[in-house]
């Protein structure tokens, strides 16, 4: 199985899932909902336009953290040894600090 057909499987799931979610849009928890799904929506889009991983992981700690009303998000992944590679991160205008380095 290629990433890229994996990628795409993923994204037709989340159309699915973002449109299954589009009725709930009437109340404070259907916006919620609404507004998670569209981020998905967003996120799916690129994964489907091949955006490199980067992009796609950027892409999700930025809709993450705005979803959740962070100051500072990121995705990452264990690795052995302890070590945690940073594959993306966001920070909002707000927040003070150096930018985070990304793996590479």
């Amino acid at each position: 199985m290629s990433v890229l057909g994996a990628d795409r499987r993923l994204a037709k799931r989340a159309s699915r899932a973002a449109a299954g979610a589009d009725a709930l849009t009437g109340t404070r928890a259907g916006g919620r909902i609404a507004d998670e799904q569209a981020a998905l929506r967003r996120v799916a889009t690129l994964v489907a336009s091949g955006a490199p991983p980067e992009e796609v992981f950027a892409a999700v700690a930025a809709e993450a953290g705005q979803l959740l009303g962070a100051d500072l998000t990121g995705v990452g992944r264990y690795e052995p040894g302890d070590v945690l590679t940073v594959l993306g991160a966001w920070s909002s205008a707000e927040s003070a600090g150096p930018p985070l380095p990304r793996a590479g």
